[in-house]
């Protein structure tokens, strides 16, 4: 399963996990479903030069299977109970982006 990564799934540092990310996206290109990225997400993953140059190539690489998804209204309210179910504050904000809501495109 592809869904539901955070932002530590995009970087993993050991070719296996690279690999298997890699995979995912390219099985959701094949199969025409989106894999959604929240921007929060990856506004976490641009922190620094080193992990910039490895966010865009991965979204270079692989841009025609992913979707850039913003924080309207409803995924506001989505994120905002995922934090309250799990007693969470927002220190967790991006992680709780990465949960899929019911009936859309995958999350990244």
């Amino acid at each position: 399963m592809c869904s539901g990564w955070d932002h530590n799934a995009l970087l993993q540092r050991d070719h296996r996990s690279r690999a298997q990310v890699r995979n995912c996206l390219r099985a959701a290109a094949r199969l025409g479903r989106d894999v959604v990225v929240p921007s929060a997400v990856l506004a976490e993953l641009y922190r620094g030069a080193g992990r910039s140059v490895a966010v865009d190539a991965l979204l270079a690489r692989d841009a025609e299977a992913l979707c850039l998804r913003d924080t309207d209204r409803s995924m506001a309210r989505l994120v905002g109970a995922v934090l309250a179910q799990a007693g969470l504050g927002s220190r967790y904000l991006a992680d709780a982006h990465a949960v899929p809501p019911r009936s859309r495109p995958a999350v990244v």
